[in-house]
Formats: structure tokens, C-alpha cells, sequence
């Protein structure tokens, strides 16, 4: 019998949170997904439920994915991060890694990579490269 793996999908954008939660529950790997609207949601939320993984966006209203990323770290630094996003500027990947996210993918390229990042990253497997470029 396989683990559950807890996965927390953050993202303003409820059409966002459903498409990924409905990969990862679709999919054979034993996920179950929570989601949170906000960065603040999202702290509070993985300081009760041990994530295995947070799949965060950054541009969020009020706290933002940068400072939920921060915080998650802070008080689980277990927990990996994937941070999925429409800003994919090196600037932005460069700052999503140094508060703590272990790679990135693009928004544009969510349906056909998220599910494969997931399981990498949940393996202990290199995501190489760590931050996938978008050009």
C-alpha cells in the first residue's frame, strides 16, 4: 500500500487550485490536496497539516507566495515547494529560490508538467533544471 502524500495547492485563482487538485486526485500517485486562496491562508494551513509539498503561486493579494514561502519554511522546513506562476522571470525564480522553493513551472506549461514535476520533486529526484526557463 502506497502513503498518501499531502500536497497544498496555493493560488488566488480558483480555477487554478481545482486544475491541479483534480491532476494530482485523478492521478494514481495517493495524493490528497488541500487548497488555500492566500499566502497567510497557506502558513496556517501547513502549520496544521504537514504538508509533503506546496505548489504556490507568488502574485497573490496581500501576503504573497514570496512571504508564504518564507513562512512555511520557517515553521516546516520540510516541506517542499514548487512554485507555479505566470511570472517566470528570472528575477522572480531567483527570489522564489532564495526563500526556499525547490523549482518552478510556469503556468503555461501546468497541464502537461505539473503532475510529472510533482512526482520528481516527492521522490527526492532531481528536478533538473531546478527552474525550467520558459523560451
Amino acid at each position: 500500500m502506497k502513503a498518501v502524500k499531502h500536497v497544498l495547492v496555493v493560488d488566488d485563482e480558483r480555477y487554478f487550485r481545482q486544475l491541479a487538485k483534480r491532476t494530482l486526485e485523478e492521478s494514481p500517485g495517493g495524493y490528497q490536496v488541500r487548497e488555500a486562496s492566500d499566502g497567510r491562508e497557506a502558513v496556517a494551513l501547513a502549520r496544521l497539516w504537514h504538508p509533503d509539498l506546496v505548489i504556490m503561486d507568488l502574485a497573490m493579494p496581500g501576503y504573497s507566495g514570496l512571504e508564504a514561502i518564507r513562512g512555511i519554511h520557517a515553521e516546516w522546513p520540510g516541506c517542499k515547494i514548487l512554485v507555479c506562476s505566470a511570472h517566470s522571470e528570472p528575477h522572480y525564480q531567483a527570489a522564489a529560490l532564495e526563500c526556499g522553493a525547490e523549482a518552478f513551472l510556469s503556468k503555461k506549461l501546468i497541464a502537461s508538467q505539473l503532475l510529472t514535476a510533482v512526482e520528481a520533486m516527492l521522490a527526492s529526484e532531481p528536478h533538473s533544471p531546478p527552474f525550467e526557463s520558459t523560451s
